[in-house]
């Protein structure tokens, strides 16, 4: 879930999903769905595929929608749930094998 400046236009939104130059390599297409717009922000359910470096922030400004907040609520099968921001838990041995 990902809070961005501003309302994205279609065409933003479109470019996003169908993938971004970054450091010369095309990335993955996205899912991107807008959940609601606050105040000139939006807010936007984005599903990667794959994640480079800070991926998210850097296609938000590029496309002139910095980010303002992020929280990330899953990672493959792995779902944060009731996790608070910041915090952490291990992860059992099956769980992380099927992340092979």
């Amino acid at each position: 879930m990902v809070w961005i400046s501003g309302q994205p236009s279609q065409a933003v939104l479109d470019k996003w999903r169908k993938g971004i130059s970054l450091d010369g390599k095309m990335t993955m297409p996205a899912s991107i769905e807008v959940m609601k717009i606050i105040n000139h922000n939006a807010l936007l359910k984005i599903i990667l595929r794959e994640g480079s470096n800070r991926q998210i922030c850097r296609i938000a400004n590029l496309l002139g929608h910095p980010l303002k907040d992020l929280q990330r609520i899953a990672i493959s099968t792995i779902k944060s749930n009731e996790l608070q921001e910041g915090k952490w838990r291990e992860l059992k041995k099956r769980v992380v094998s099927q992340l092979n």
